[in-house]
């Protein structure tokens, strides 16, 4: 069925007077179409905003329904803020001979452009599907994927796109795995440095995250004799981060707490282990945040607030006198 008689009782309810308040988190302004008749523009924006609102799952205004009040407005942010929105959608559609593109562009309530997204169909028909595309594109502030929109353009109007999740809102929890390389510190001892490895687990919405974890860490020297206390530390970790920017790409920063046991030895005849727990602060960067395996980069510092047992009287206290060292860790890691 062609787009603008599937369309067409869609625009007629649009257009009905209706005695309910404005009232929505998105309202998606009347496309601009260049070489489109006005019913082929007024139904491209009547599927997308249907598409945004399947999506998002938040109240929208559609295309039709704000329609009359850009009409009166100076501009699209006084059309949102007319219809008490708090953010705000301009759509382009541009026809060359078959094939037709379609474009968007995701506003906040005060004029900034947060996000923009392009696709194209090979045909009129093909337009209801790239508007689910665009509309998931805008929603998720991802670039549309271009084996998806070569599929969609290769099998037109026939072309499917992947189930929604039951909640499109929910972001998915990223299980895997962390390595570190860490450096532990304290004022007058030398440490071998440590090599770790641990389960990571990242929970939450897109926005902040709450993690946990345990693993070990084992010192990288292998051999006594040369003066440095060599440590292993088992450990769980428990935090929280947020990130400080909305892209795929975004630096995050986290905190948390490490209770654990903390082994220690110098040579051969003397090992103190004590049970410890550290705080700990990260600064790092996700760099498929979109995706659902999320790799990530990070520092961090580490302070025991527990002290440790020392393990010889060579570094200046007795035999068995507590220290609190700190460590500076370099980590990496992935989640699926």
């Amino acid at each position: 069925m062609k787009l603008r008689w599937s369309l067409l009782p869609l625009a007629m309810l649009a257009i009905l007077p209706s005695a309910t308040a404005y009232s929505a988190t998105v309202a998606v302004m009347p496309a601009h179409c260049v070489n489109l008749d006005p019913g082929s523009c007024d139904a491209i924006g009547e599927v997308f905003s249907q598409a945004f609102a399947r999506d998002a799952r938040v109240a929208v205004v559609s295309s039709m329904e704000a329609k009359p009040v850009r009409a009166q407005a100076e501009s699209a942010m006084a059309a949102a803020g007319m219809l008490g929105a708090t953010h705000y959608i301009e759509l382009t559609s541009v026809r060359l001979k078959e094939k037709v593109t379609l474009a968007g562009y995701l506003y906040g309530g005060d004029g900034r452009e947060i996000f923009r997204s392009e696709t194209e169909a090979a045909n009129l028909d093909g337009m209801e599907t790239a508007a689910r595309l665009l509309a998931r594109s805008l929603f998720w502030r991802q670039p549309i994927a271009r084996v998806e929109a070569a599929n969609m353009v290769a099998q037109g109007p026939g072309y499917e796109t992947p189930p929604p999740n039951e909640n499109p809102g929910a972001y998915p929890n990223a299980l895997g795995f962390k390595g570190s390389l860490v450096i532990p510190m304290s004022g007058g001892r030398s440490f071998s440095p440590l090599m770790g490895m641990q389960f990571d687990a990242r929970m939450g919405p897109r926005n902040y995250f709450v993690e946990f974890g345990a693993g070990a860490q084992i010192p990288t020297q292998d051999q006594y004799g040369t003066g440095s206390v060599r440590a292993t530390f088992l450990f769980a970790d428990l935090g929280a981060g947020f990130y400080l920017s909305p892209g795929s790409a975004a630096l995050y920063l986290a905190g948390g707490i490490s209770p654990g046991m903390w082994q220690s030895s110098v040579d051969l005849s003397t090992t103190r282990t004590s049970a410890v727990c550290s705080l700990h602060g990260q600064l790092g960067v996700t760099f498929t945040r979109n995706t659902r395996a999320r790799t990530f980069v990070e520092v961090q510092v580490s302070q025991f607030i527990l002290g440790v047992v020392d393990p010889d009287s060579s570094y200046g206290g007795p035999s068995g006198s507590a220290y609190h060292p700190a460590l500076l860790a370099l980590q990496g890691g992935v989640g699926f």
